[in-house]
């Protein structure tokens, strides 16, 4: 078919398609039946996990149609390149195949252009493959392109994440945190464990009795409480900090030293790599009563590196760490010097100014010790009875408002207490700050919410070119070679002190060259990379003026409110000229057209210097697309 006939996307269809075309509200996670057990498991069915404001949680079903993208397989040996025992096998699992449109565009002929699904299972379809000597998901395949069966759920009925939310913080959320004597769960014990959620709930759990003795029944009932609260609360999301790399180990290994559960590794007969790690106890309830808690490798990108990481599973819940969201934002803002709670609190000026501050290595001691203390509630300062009372706190250069001179006496306990309820509540502040760009960005890509937020931005433009291909029948490109290529302009002028500095950039610059000049790959036969971005780049800019507008008005509720919306659309712009840059990750690439774009953007620059010096500016740094100025 050729490439006029291929319908040209507007902005009002990008609309329609990165809000979802299906209006169903409150979906706060997807999920699919994972007992293991295949002849159980409905592989073409979906949960949808719903949090209604007004109707309150429910779970529903629904059936999907399995599909994958294959090339052109004559050739490749698939069932000995017979055609009649292919059909024979197509019939077997309810295969059926459709032709994609290429626009005559030649590497989308050479690609994925064949869309393949099955009246079956997705468990038929992948069968259908493998019995043919092609596995689906083996990483030397270069045949078959198959999504997730949640990410196939959500881009065949065009439903969304979050749908009806407006913000972050509307969503149900649980806070959990706890204090060990040791940093390994061989060496030590748990013994409290704090818990809160954003709706009123907070309940400290200690493994010790009510004369301060420690025992492993009492930790072991700790535990059950523990999740017990999971389970009666129902939260769509469960935060900690650092808490899958500390947290969640700390208790999986205490209860199995416990005699209370037991973990089995889950290895690839074929790699022998680590796929799942399953614990198996009567103490963790999810929301399925055949399938238990888990921890699933994974991969967290920061920038422009990657960091493996165990992500712990409970069906039905979003499972997320704060602290992998501070560090993808310290990954792109160099101003954050540490990823640590308390300094991230700071900086997001969320820090009580009656904090309570406790070292880490003192707070077993100071549990099990349970000493009388000197304790200003004004300010969260402490010292021994024979100590030295410490000088007022001081917050920018200044005493804190509303301190007092004024000590009481206080055990122990009471002071680790305080120090674990700020530290849940900053958790959830800090949360509420930096997970809003992928809460916002979850909304409109069709995943589920743990893998959008750790997924990099490539993979991101690739699943939503994925699934607007899908929705408007075109085939698939296949990934290139990558190659290195010149970027942008970056010069140091002049070293030493200068006066009178100014800073000039353009707004948006690569998007702007893009859309100005018409530099988008030919592959997008649609455009659909045009549309999607000229569609961000205005709605952004509508967000930004909506929200200096309000603030000036002296409304903050809505200037917050817009502010936060062009989160993602920002992060979507910004990786744009990145993704098509990279065609060995995004198909839709094109090398060439990422060096037209850096190749404008030095030109650019080089104007905008040659004017201001033409007015008497001395330029001292450029970068990209910017240049700092003395004048």
């Amino acid at each position: 078919m050729s490439k006029k006939e291929i319908k040209q996307a507007t902005p009002e269809d990008i609309k329609t398609f990165l809000e979802g075309r299906d209006d169903e509200k409150y979906i706060v996670s997807i999920e699919l039946d994972q007992t293991k057990d295949w002849s159980i498991d409905e592989t073409n069915k979906v949960y949808l996990i719903i949090d209604d404001p007004v109707k309150g949680k429910k779970i529903k079903t629904q059936k999907f149609t399995p599909f994958c993208w294959t090339k052109n397989l004559r050739g490749s040996g698939f069932y000995g390149d017979d055609l009649d025992v292919i059909k024979k096998a197509a019939k077997t699992y309810g295969i059926h195949t459709e032709r994609l449109m290429t626009g005559d565009n030649e590497r989308l002929e050479d690609g994925y252009k064949f869309l393949v699904k099955t009246t079956g299972t997705y468990r038929d379809l992948v069968s259908f493959f493998r019995k043919g000597g092609i596995n689906p998901w083996a990483s030397e395949n270069k045949l078959i392109q198959i999504l997730p069966p949640v990410e196939q759920f959500m881009i065949q009925t065009g439903k969304r994440l979050f749908k009806g939310y407006e913000d972050y913080t509307e969503l149900h959320k649980l806070t959990f945190d706890i204090e060990t004597t040791s940093l390994e769960p061989e060496n030590g014990h748990c013994f409290m464990i704090g818990v809160k959620d954003n709706r009123g709930f907070k309940e400290l759990l200690t493994a010790y009795d009510e004369n301060g003795e420690y025992s492993r029944d009492g930790e072991i009932k700790m535990y059950e409480q523990f999740f017990d609260i999971v389970h009666e609360l129902e939260p769509t999301i469960i935060i900690g900090y650092n808490s899958e790399s500390f947290d969640w180990s700390y208790i999986f290994g205490r209860m199995e030293i416990l005699g209370v559960s037991k973990s089995n590794t889950i290895r690839s007969k074929k790699t022998g790599r680590v796929t799942s790690i399953d614990i198996d106890n009567e103490i963790i309830k999810t929301k399925h009563p055949m399938i238990k808690c888990s921890r699933k490798p994974s991969t967290l990108k920061l920038g422009a590196e990657t960091e493996d990481y165990n992500q712990t599973m409970m069906w039905g819940y979003n499972i997320m760490d704060t602290y992998h969201r501070v560090r993808q934002a310290m990954a792109l803002n160099s101003n954050l010097q540490s990823g640590g709670l308390k300094y991230i609190a700071k900086e997001a000026k969320v820090e009580r100014p009656n904090r309570v501050y406790i070292e880490g290595g003192q707070l077993g001691k100071i549990w099990n010790e349970n000493k009388n203390y000197y304790y200003n509630p004004t300010s969260g300062q402490w010292y021994d009875l024979d100590g030295v009372k410490p000088e007022p706190k001081i917050f920018d250069d200044e005493i804190i408002d509303g301190y007092e001179d004024k000590w009481v006496v206080v055990d122990g306990r009471f002071l680790l207490k305080e120090y674990l309820n700020d530290d849940l509540l900053e958790t959830e502040q800090v949360d509420d700050i930096y997970a809003q760009a992928g809460f916002l960005t979850a909304a409109l890509v069709p995943t589920n919410f743990v893998r959008s937020i750790t997924m990099g931005t490539a993979t991101m433009w690739k699943t939503l070119m994925m699934a607007w291909s899908y929705e408007n029948g075109l085939a698939l490109p296949d990934i290139q070679p990558k190659r290195d290529f010149v970027g942008g302009l970056s010069r140091l002028l002049r070293l030493g002190f200068s006066e009178n500095i100014a800073k000039f950039d353009y707004a948006s610059l690569y998007p702007s060259i893009q859309l100005t000049h018409e530099v988008f790959p030919t592959v997008d036969v649609s455009g659909a990379l045009r549309a999607m971005l000229k569609y961000l780049l205005d709605t952004r800019n509508e967000y930004k003026y909506l929200a200096g507008k309000y603030a000036k008005e002296g409304n903050d509720m809505l200037a917050s409110k817009f502010d936060k919306k062009q989160l993602p659309i920002k992060i979507f712009n910004n990786s744009a000229f990145g993704s098509i840059s990279a065609p060995y990750i995004f198909p839709w690439g094109d090398i060439d057209i990422g060096e037209t774009i850096t190749c404008t953007g030095r030109q650019y620059l080089r104007h905008m210097i040659k004017f201001f010096i033409d007015r008497g500016y001395e330029p001292l740094v450029l970068d990209t697309d910017g240049v700092n100025f003395s004048y």
